[in-house]
């Protein structure tokens, strides 16, 4: 391959004979009638010792410092023209700033975990970490000799070396215990051929995993997640920073990926039944509301969710005589059409009827969770509630009921025999405003006699920052999920112990290395579930030893 090192001099020098000849710089007799892959080769050969020696010509004594760095490659197989333009764009801007007397930072380095090296892996039947150091060394190979990078080798860096995933899992732990990092209750994307979760953004529109193809299921399960939503305000104010004429179309994209800061998100905290509570320990609810001022002010009544909130599932569902006294029997109009055609009972149109619960469309009903008031030691019951629909598969619609503000909210409240909400909202005519919303309240009185815009404003002095009960965000946006249910990746450091909860490895233990396989393993395998060494550890506060889950 010929670069800028190895110019080539075109030269024509005999016009009478109706043809032209070329002279290069390596051509001794004066004529080469072709310059065929052999020849190139030949000039690489010879010039490529002479040009490795120049390579890296940094002016250690420069106050002027550049760092260039090109996204690192993953190793999942070679590389291809792709790479060739990248890299060669970053190697003319290295060398660029060394020719105006910079010191230049050029490292090279290799996205080594992750699901493409597993698949390929596995589709060779062969160890991921044997094929990943095989493309990295091959690789290498290419950069070096044939496309001579400037690139500076002695910073070399894998993803999979325990040296470097230390970092990443000590980076883990300070998140978790800032409160950044957090394990919750998910509906995920589940790609059954890959045996992974999926995000929205990988699944197409017909509801196939674009990498596999195959259709993607939906399941319930736990996993971790960065807490990236409670950032929301400050990205998009970062934005104003870099606006302009560069990055435009960037800077659109991110803003609308971010979505309108229009509102706050309200985190509870769950108690379940004592079946329940040990396996979803430290579970909330995340509420999107633009008026906090309620919720912290005591004037709700209950939390509802919609069929498809994570909560709406059986295991949380109450027994019938216990889903409220509406909840066996429930007094009807029947519609034009009968709902039973082979019963006579049910065949007059717009008729008044008493039936069971297993025979009416989905009502309102209690679940067996309860939320803890944000400021008090208050329980909130959350309920089932079926009008709560989005028109986005992913998304869910969750409801703060207020019976003193909204008809609906009264009659599910009324319907389940809730008890009212310690604090009252009511309509007042004023002088200053025809109808303002003024909160009455016992309980709460640092609320009493506040209308609701000036409840919100406090609520959020009073829970911003608070351990992340309430920050601004758009209604649309979640939190960025992490959990991936496959081998080849960094092990979270975290241990799950019966007797302390989730409990972070300590520092001076990092890294939790990722145990070595003897022989390759097929697709929806799980290896690490077989490897009792490795599951089997101790608790570093409680010092019991058990089994992970």
């Amino acid at each position: 391959m010929l670069r800028n090192i190895y110019v080539l001099c075109f030269l024509p020098f005999s016009r009478s004979a109706g043809r032209k000849c070329y002279r290069t710089f390596e051509t001794l007799a004066g004529v080469q009638r072709k310059l065929d892959l052999s020849v190139r080769l030949l000039i690489e050969s010879k010039w490529r010792d002479k040009v490795q020696k120049l390579l890296s010509p940094n002016a250690d004594d420069s106050s002027q410092k550049t760092y260039v760095l090109a996204m690192f490659p993953y190793p999942s197989g070679r590389l291809h023209m792709g790479h060739l333009r990248v890299y060669t764009v970053a190697d003319v801007l290295a060398r660029y700033y060394r020719s105006r007397n910079h010191t230049v930072i050029f490292p090279m380095g290799w996205d080594a975990f992750g699901l493409p090296a597993e698949n390929a892996a596995i589709d060779r039947s062969i160890l991921p970490s044997v094929w990943t150091s095989d493309n990295i060394n091959s690789m290498r190979e290419q950069l070096t000799r044939d496309m001579l990078l400037s690139l500076d080798w002695t910073r070399e860096l894998s993803t999979c070396d325990p040296s470097y995933y230390k970092w990443t899992q000590w980076l883990f732990i300070k998140l978790y215990k800032a409160g950044l990092a957090y394990r919750r209750l998910a509906i995920v994307n589940w790609d059954p051929v890959d045996q992974t979760v999926l995000a929205n953004e990988l699944v197409d529109a017909e509801g196939k995993s674009w990498r596999s193809g195959a259709v993607v299921m939906k399941r319930v399960m736990r996993q971790w997640y960065f807490r990236t939503l409670a950032y929301s305000k400050s990205l998009v104010e970062g934005l104003k920073e870099i606006e302009g004429n560069h990055w435009r179309e960037v800077i659109q994209m991110q803003r609308g990926w971010l979505g309108p800061v229009d509102g706050v998100t309200l985190e509870f905290d769950l108690l379940f039944d004592a079946e329940d509570s040990v396996d979803f320990q430290g579970e909330r609810l995340a509420v999107y509301t633009q008026q906090p001022g309620l919720a912290a002010g005591e004037a709700v009544s209950y939390i509802a969710v919609g069929s498809q909130h994570i909560l709406w599932n059986p295991r949380f569902r109450q027994s019938i005589d216990r889903r409220g006294p509406n909840g066996s029997r429930k007094l009807v109009l029947t519609n034009f059409e009968p709902l039973d055609s082979g019963s006579p009972t049910y065949t007059f149109s717009r008729k008044l009827a008493v039936m069971s619960a297993s025979q009416c469309a989905p009502w309102p009903e209690k679940l067996s969770i309860r939320a803890k008031s944000l400021l008090s030691d208050r329980l909130i019951p959350v309920v089932y509630d079926p009008s709560l629909l989005s028109p986005v598969a992913y998304e869910t619609i969750i409801h703060l009921g207020v019976p003193d503000l909204d008809d609906h909210h009264k009659e599910v409240s009324d319907f389940l025999d809730l008890p009212p909400p310690p604090t009252r909202v009511e309509m007042v005519s004023t002088a200053a405003e025809k109808n303002a919303t003024f909160i009455r309240s016992n309980v709460a009185p640092q609320f009493s006699g506040l209308t609701v815009e000036e409840a919100n404003e406090l609520a959020i002095k009073l829970l911003q920052g608070r351990d992340y009960r309430l920050y601004a965000c758009s209604e649309h946006r979640k939190d960025w999920l992490v959990s991936r249910q496959r081998y080849w990746a960094t092990p979270i450091p975290l241990i799950h112990c019966s007797n302390c909860g989730t409990v972070p490895v300590p520092e001076s233990d990092l890294p939790v290395l990722l145990p070595p396989l003897e022989k390759a393993f097929k697709r929806g395998a799980v290896p690490l579930r077989e490897n009792e060494n490795w599951l089997n550890t101790t608790c570093p506060q409680c010092y019991f030893s058990h089994k992970i889950k």
